[in-house]
């Protein structure tokens, strides 16, 4: 499969690990650069994306971020202007929020990806 992993701090870095060693395909983003490069670098045919638009392949998206409102912007883009994630990502793909996000901001964020299918 291929899961698409933005976060790559103290959990997303062994969470990630994880799904390489299971043997899926991944492509990664970090909003620092060098964390991204490292974590592809140390585990062969990883993917360390430039930006955001390089998950377009990925069938499943995991995010691991610390709030909400980094959430919301990585899937809307700034202001919410749809230009993140939600506006390259195929029809279908699966989202999986595993962040340190409020409930409520997270149902919000499901009806606003809701035209993005």
């Amino acid at each position: 499969m291929r899961i698409g992993f933005v976060g790559l701090g103290n959990m997303g870095v062994p969470m990630s690990g994880n799904l390489f060693r299971a043997g899926h395909q991944l492509i990664v983003y970090d909003a620092d650069p060098v964390r991204a490069r490292s974590f592809a670098q140390a585990h062969p045919g990883v993917v360390a994306a430039a930006s955001l638009a390089e998950f377009a392949p990925a069938e499943v998206v995991v995010t691991m971020l610390p709030n909400g409102g980094v959430v919301r912007e990585v899937y809307l883009g700034d202001g919410g202007s749809a230009s993140g994630l939600a506006a390259v990502l195929q029809r279908g793909t699966i989202a999986v929020d595993m962040s340190s996000a409020d409930p409520a901001g997270t149902r919000a964020l499901g009806q606003a990806l809701q035209p993005f299918g």
